[in-house]
């Protein structure tokens, strides 16, 4: 059996008939190389200038309030923590800080609601929520 040299053979998957490969040179690699980074560099200025300003039409008393309500949730999940591991403290003290969290829960939950949808901040302020949420449902059944 006589065995040819296939390099330059393609089997079109559609038809399942050969092709001829064009021979390729460096040069040709070079360019296509060069022309697909320039149009990427393109579309990730476009995209990059899009997210400005659509973080920029947002209003930064929006921001500012969503970034210190999550401060504060985090703040009091800590001081949770704390005493949640301090023996001194039984469970009804801890109801002050449940009280809290969720009080905090439901802020977070309106403020993610008027964020836009791909906004970063949207996605930190449901993360701060769940968690706290997540911390009141435990303590609410008995966890601790």
């Amino acid at each position: 059996m006589k065995i040819e040299n296939q390099v330059n053979r393609i089997i079109n998957p559609l038809s399942g008939q050969d092709q001829k490969q064009k021979e390729v040179s460096g040069s040709d690699f070079q360019t296509l190389l060069k022309n697909r980074l320039q149009k990427a560099s393109a579309s990730t200025a476009l995209t990059s200038s899009q997210e400005v300003n659509s973080a920029q039409s947002i209003n930064p008393e929006l921001r500012l309030e969503s970034l210190s309500t999550s401060e504060a949730t985090i703040n009091t999940l800590d001081s949770y923590k704390n005493s949640l591991a301090n023996l001194n403290f039984k469970g009804p003290q801890l109801e002050s800080y449940i009280d809290d969290l969720e009080e905090k829960t439901l802020a977070l939950q309106d403020l993610k609601g008027d964020l836009p949808a791909g906004d970063p901040l949207r996605g930190l302020v449901d993360q701060v929520a769940a968690i706290s949420y997540v911390e009141t449902v435990k303590y609410r059944r008995g966890d601790y």
